[in-house]
């Protein structure tokens, strides 16, 4: 726990707080602004934050950008199945976070980012979480996992939910990877004949994608495959997936990634991620 704390800390340090948030631009000003600073997909966490922070771009615009590139390459196009589907308020969350902004209420740089959550992680409805399954069609919830609900309160835009092996590769020990029966099977972006491998499927060819978790940030829960077959295509990004060596109580929790990378993305996000949920602290744990 000890080292849990001091490396969100330091990540928190290191992100410079904003001395003042620019007040966001009209949508049409900022869908002309992301035009020209390059497609949707080129542009990563820190830049749109910067984008933000400075008034050339707003959340409305970003979050309409990732629906379009949504629209064209996974629900059409290639047809890659990464997104099993995309919250009809999204919209309406950005709008929000951008009427905050120009109120003056200021999140901290995860203010109207959208990110994806894979779909065995609760998320509030109106969509279902389904671990990709048909039995669990209506498990509509209407509750927010605690990491997700660090992220809308970090001011993160809930912008839909990934495909993901069936129970996370669980249900049977010759399971497709990357298959299931709400989502289909999910395509390997950069090789459409190719395996997408891992539960994390969804999520990994988002980001592939450059939905970029069909955003900036997808938010997954890797588990055993997701994780190792993962790591070797990942490391020399500087995000590793290790598996945590102690069993999380909390299944709202997921920690089967650190974040080794030293970019800024780190401080961004890992201080909002990080840490056990409250109802599951124990006295020490709380003290810090």
């Amino acid at each position: 726990m000890k080292l849990r704390f001091i490396l969100a800390l330091s990540c928190a340090l290191a992100q410079p707080a904003a001395a003042s948030v620019a007040t966001p631009p009209s949508t049409a000003q900022a869908q002309i602004n992301l035009t020209k600073a390059g497609p949707i997909e080129n542009l990563d966490l820190s830049q749109l934050a910067e984008g933000i922070d400075q008034g050339a771009f707003n959340s409305e615009a970003i979050t309409a950008a990732y629906l379009a590139r949504i629209a064209a390459i996974d629900d059409k196009g290639p047809t890659l199945n990464a997104v099993i589907a995309t919250f009809p308020d999204a919209i309406n969350q950005a709008r929000s976070l951008d009427a905050e902004l120009r109120a003056g209420r200021y999140r901290g740089p995860m203010h109207g980012i959208p990110i994806l959550v894979k779909d065995n992680v609760e998320v509030a409805g109106p969509l279902p979480t389904t671990a990709g399954s048909l039995a669990l069609a209506g498990n509509v919830t209407n509750r927010d996992a605690p990491f997700i609900a660090r992220l809308r309160a970090a001011g993160a835009v809930i912008l839909g939910k990934t495909n993901l092996s069936e129970w996370a590769n669980i249900r049977a020990d010759n399971s497709t990877s990357g298959w299931s029966a709400v989502g289909g099977l999910t395509k390997n972006p950069h090789a459409l004949d190719r395996n997408s491998c891992g539960s994390s499927s969804g999520s990994g060819a988002a980001a592939a994608a450059a939905h970029r978790g069909a955003a900036p940030r997808r938010r997954a829960a890797p588990h055993r495959g997701a994780v190792t077959r993962c790591r070797a295509a990942a490391e020399p990004c500087g995000a590793v997936p290790q598996r945590d060596r102690r069993r999380s109580r909390d299944r709202g929790r997921l920690r089967a990634l650190r974040h080794h990378s030293r970019t800024r993305r780190c401080s961004i996000v890992l201080p909002v991620e990080i840490g056990p949920s409250a109802a599951f602290r124990g006295p020490r744990e709380a003290a810090l």
